[in-house]
């Protein structure tokens, strides 16, 4: 229990809706009255405000992996995240989790190895971490996770993402072909092979919309 409590003394605090010059104490980290002998923080200079809430950010993928073909491991990315939340005086964020029928860093695979990761980080964060999930439509094969998330309270907002058509129109601009092979940990393909690519990727979409239909009774699928 913190006993002695904070006074954060000189700064320009938000009070009522204003800005003002205003001291501000602290007793179990709720706003309370001075106590004697309470710690004090020098605001002189700065600002006094609320935690910030940022409803969606991705940035964390950079700290999964900077750049192509390096990565580091999920819990050491997560608190590099948080470091750079606290630092922005961001105090609640929702990671926003994209789960896509791509390899590497939007693969079912990360996602599992984030779940667990943040579930063992929370009770040491300084901050509170939330999940947006952003649901790639055609990702069938994650969709059993994803509902388990859901159904776990592990995921706090969710989101429908379709980037297939997106995708498919920059196909032509091998820049783009490398920054998304980059992000999914392959080698480019050559611009000789994308017609085969493509017709193999036609055949496996129309093969799992036919096999949803089977099992729902469904005469299209959801994507």
């Amino acid at each position: 229990m913190e006993e002695q409590g904070w006074r954060i003394a000189g700064g320009t605090t938000l009070l009522d809706g204003a800005l003002r010059p205003a001291d501000l104490a602290l007793a179990e980290g709720r706003i309370a009255e001075a106590a004697p002998g309470a710690r004090v923080l020098d605001a002189r200079g700065l600002l006094v405000l609320p935690g910030l809430v940022d409803i969606h950010g991705d940035a964390h993928e950079r700290s999964l992996q900077p750049r192509p073909g390096i990565g580091f491991p999920v819990d050491l990315a997560l608190r590099d995240t948080a470091t750079q939340l606290l630092g922005c005086g961001i105090t609640t964020a929702y990671l926003g989790v994209t789960l896509s029928w791509e390899p590497g860093l939007r693969s079912l695979e990360t996602w599992r190895l984030l779940m667990a990761a943040l579930e063992a980080a929370r009770p040491g964060l300084s901050l509170d971490l939330r999940v947006h999930l952003r649901f790639e439509a055609d990702n069938l094969d994650a969709l059993e996770d994803a509902l388990a998330g859901i159904a776990a309270g592990r995921v706090h907002l969710l989101g429908f993402n379709d980037h297939t058509p997106s995708i498919l129109r920059k196909l032509g601009s091998e820049k783009e072909v490398a920054k998304y092979a980059g992000r999914a940990g392959m080698a480019p393909l050559s611009s000789a092979r994308w017609p085969s690519a493509s017709r193999r990727a036609g055949a496996r979409c129309r093969q799992r919309a036919s096999g949803w239909r089977r099992r729902h009774g469904r005469r299209a699928c959801p994507c």
